[in-house]
């Protein structure tokens, strides 16, 4: 075996060091990544029919099909989708619920991007324990150049709730 230089030394010292330290690293991000993601909540997929009623988180809901009609729209100066949801909203649960933090859980798929409403006008904005609502939900779905317009007359509802560590993912067929 030959003698190695005082040079030659210092890279193999340099090497193994750099091959440690990224061993060591990619075990820490390793480890770090499992710690972080141990955490997230799994996602519970569930079905509903439209015009059947059905419960989750303490709430009972019976959600219409989506119509839409295409209009003008004098804040986006601009023909839209207008998508209209008719939805009944029951408080099973004993506090109240605000009607604004159950509609932000709605979503409609179409043209191939997410779209989220709201509803202009309601009688309440709390539901106390027993209370019900019923109100329409308004998402305005903004054509792109370019897309066919057989893509925005399709829309598919969903809602994501989330309670406590538990997130639900309900589609509507």
């Amino acid at each position: 075996m030959r003698n190695m230089t005082a040079e030659r030394k210092r890279q193999v010292v340099f090497l193994c060091i750099s091959v440690l330290a990224l061993f060591f690293l990619t075990l820490l991000f390793v480890v770090r990544y499992r710690a972080v993601n141990a955490g997230l909540k799994k996602v519970h997929y569930q079905s509903a029919a439209y015009g059947e009623a059905y419960e989750l988180a303490g709430i009972s809901y019976e959600v219409q099909e989506p119509s839409y009609r295409k209009e003008y729209d004098k804040d986006y100066q601009m023909e839209v989708y207008r998508y209209r949801v008719p939805i009944t909203i029951t408080n099973r649960g004993k506090g109240e619920i605000s009607i604004y933090d159950i509609i932000s859980n709605f979503c409609l798929l179409s043209g191939g991007s997410v779209w989220y409403g709201n509803i202009k006008e309601s009688e309440k904005d709390v539901l106390d324990a027993e209370d019900a609502l019923s109100a329409d939900l308004y998402i305005d779905v903004i054509p792109e150049d370019g897309m066919e317009q057989s893509a925005y007359e399709k829309a598919e509802l969903y809602q994501v709730v989330k309670k406590g560590k538990k997130t639900y993912k309900v589609e509507y067929q």
